[in-house]
């Protein structure tokens, strides 16, 4: 007899388990994840609570719905439609990562960083023709790899990676082109044959960025500064017009001994979710062997623009 009672006690508390009923309208339920509990209480005859539990172990968010119905039945089929299974992920593309947060000691991201400003040139004696127009000059940086090393409690890191800088140049006078004399120099010569509506130098590296970042605990303030070193230097010339009542549009490898290297300094400033940067070339532009000591124009680029994914 008392086996039997043993057992129907088990099936009875088995069911109070799975369907419990509120006694009044002061009942609430209770919901713990990793110890941690929220309390929920009815609001009327048929409502329903959405609660979210953040766990930075498995850097995952759980979700949990509470409905309040008369029909069991029907509240199964309703929270099911409350649930949304169709829904889609959302991306945070701006990867503002608290201290906290990074836990590894290097971390990998790909397509970690997107930046696009405005860019030209600095040069060390007056020479127009070779000064691209700093409000329609362009640089744009697209980083394909990063890899960030954690130096102190997730605050201060030292970033390297592979990225894409790419210039895209375009002067005053669009009839000047750009060219080497018989001597190896260069020189401006005005084209009288075509009209030109557009006249824009390429010049693009693939560079490795190494910079040391600090990041604020509170992450409001981020800074980073280095160096990126640009390798695989090309250049090509984008020419677009008219000749003779014929429209034409020409892409071709620019031989103008652009360095084939280059020696940037780098700094990105971040403020909440906005962030800047600057960079200056300390090589030259174009390589010194082509040139006695008085001609060639030693230009510098630079850039000041927007960090889109942060520093």
């Amino acid at each position: 007899m008392k086996t039997i009672q043993i057992i129907l006690c088990t099936i009875a508390l088995a069911y109070a388990g799975i369907y419990a009923n509120a006694q009044n309208s002061s009942d609430s339920v209770r919901i713990t994840y990793k110890n941690k509990t929220v309390v929920v209480k009815p609001q009327g005859d048929e409502s329903f609570t959405t609660i979210k539990f953040k766990d930075t172990g498995l850097k995952k968010k759980i979700v949990v719905k509470v409905a309040v119905l008369d029909n069991y039945e029907i509240a199964e089929k309703k929270i099911e439609e409350q649930l949304d299974t169709n829904s889609k992920k959302v991306y945070n593309m701006l990867k503002y990562k608290t201290p906290e947060q990074r836990k590894h000691f290097i971390e990998t991201n790909y397509f970690a960083t997107f930046d696009l400003g405005l860019t030209s040139t600095t040069n060390e004696f007056n020479q127009n023709t070779f000064n691209p127009k700093i409000g329609k000059s362009v640089n744009m940086n697209i980083g394909l790899i990063r890899q960030n090393m954690n130096l102190l409690k997730g605050q201060f890191l030292l970033s390297y990676g592979l990225s894409l800088n790419n210039y895209y140049l375009k002067y005053e006078n669009k009839q000047i082109l750009q060219q080497l004399n018989n001597q190896g120099y260069l020189v401006g010569i005005e084209d009288t044959i075509n009209s030109f509506s557009k006249n824009r130098l390429d010049v693009r590296y693939l560079t490795i960025p190494i910079l040391l970042e600090y990041h604020s605990r509170s992450n409001k303030f981020n800074i980073a500064a280095g160096v990126e070193i640009g390798l695989n230097g090309r250049s090509k010339y984008v020419l677009k017009g008219e000749n003779n009542g014929s429209n034409f549009k020409n892409k071709y490898d620019a031989n103008l001994n652009i360095n084939s290297t280059q020696f940037n300094a780098v700094m990105r400033i971040g403020i909440d979710n906005l962030a800047i940067y600057g960079k200056y070339t300390i090589s030259d532009m174009y390589q010194n062997s082509n040139y006695t000591s008085n001609q060639n124009p030693h230009q510098h680029l630079y850039s000041v623009g927007i960090c889109f994914f942060g520093i």
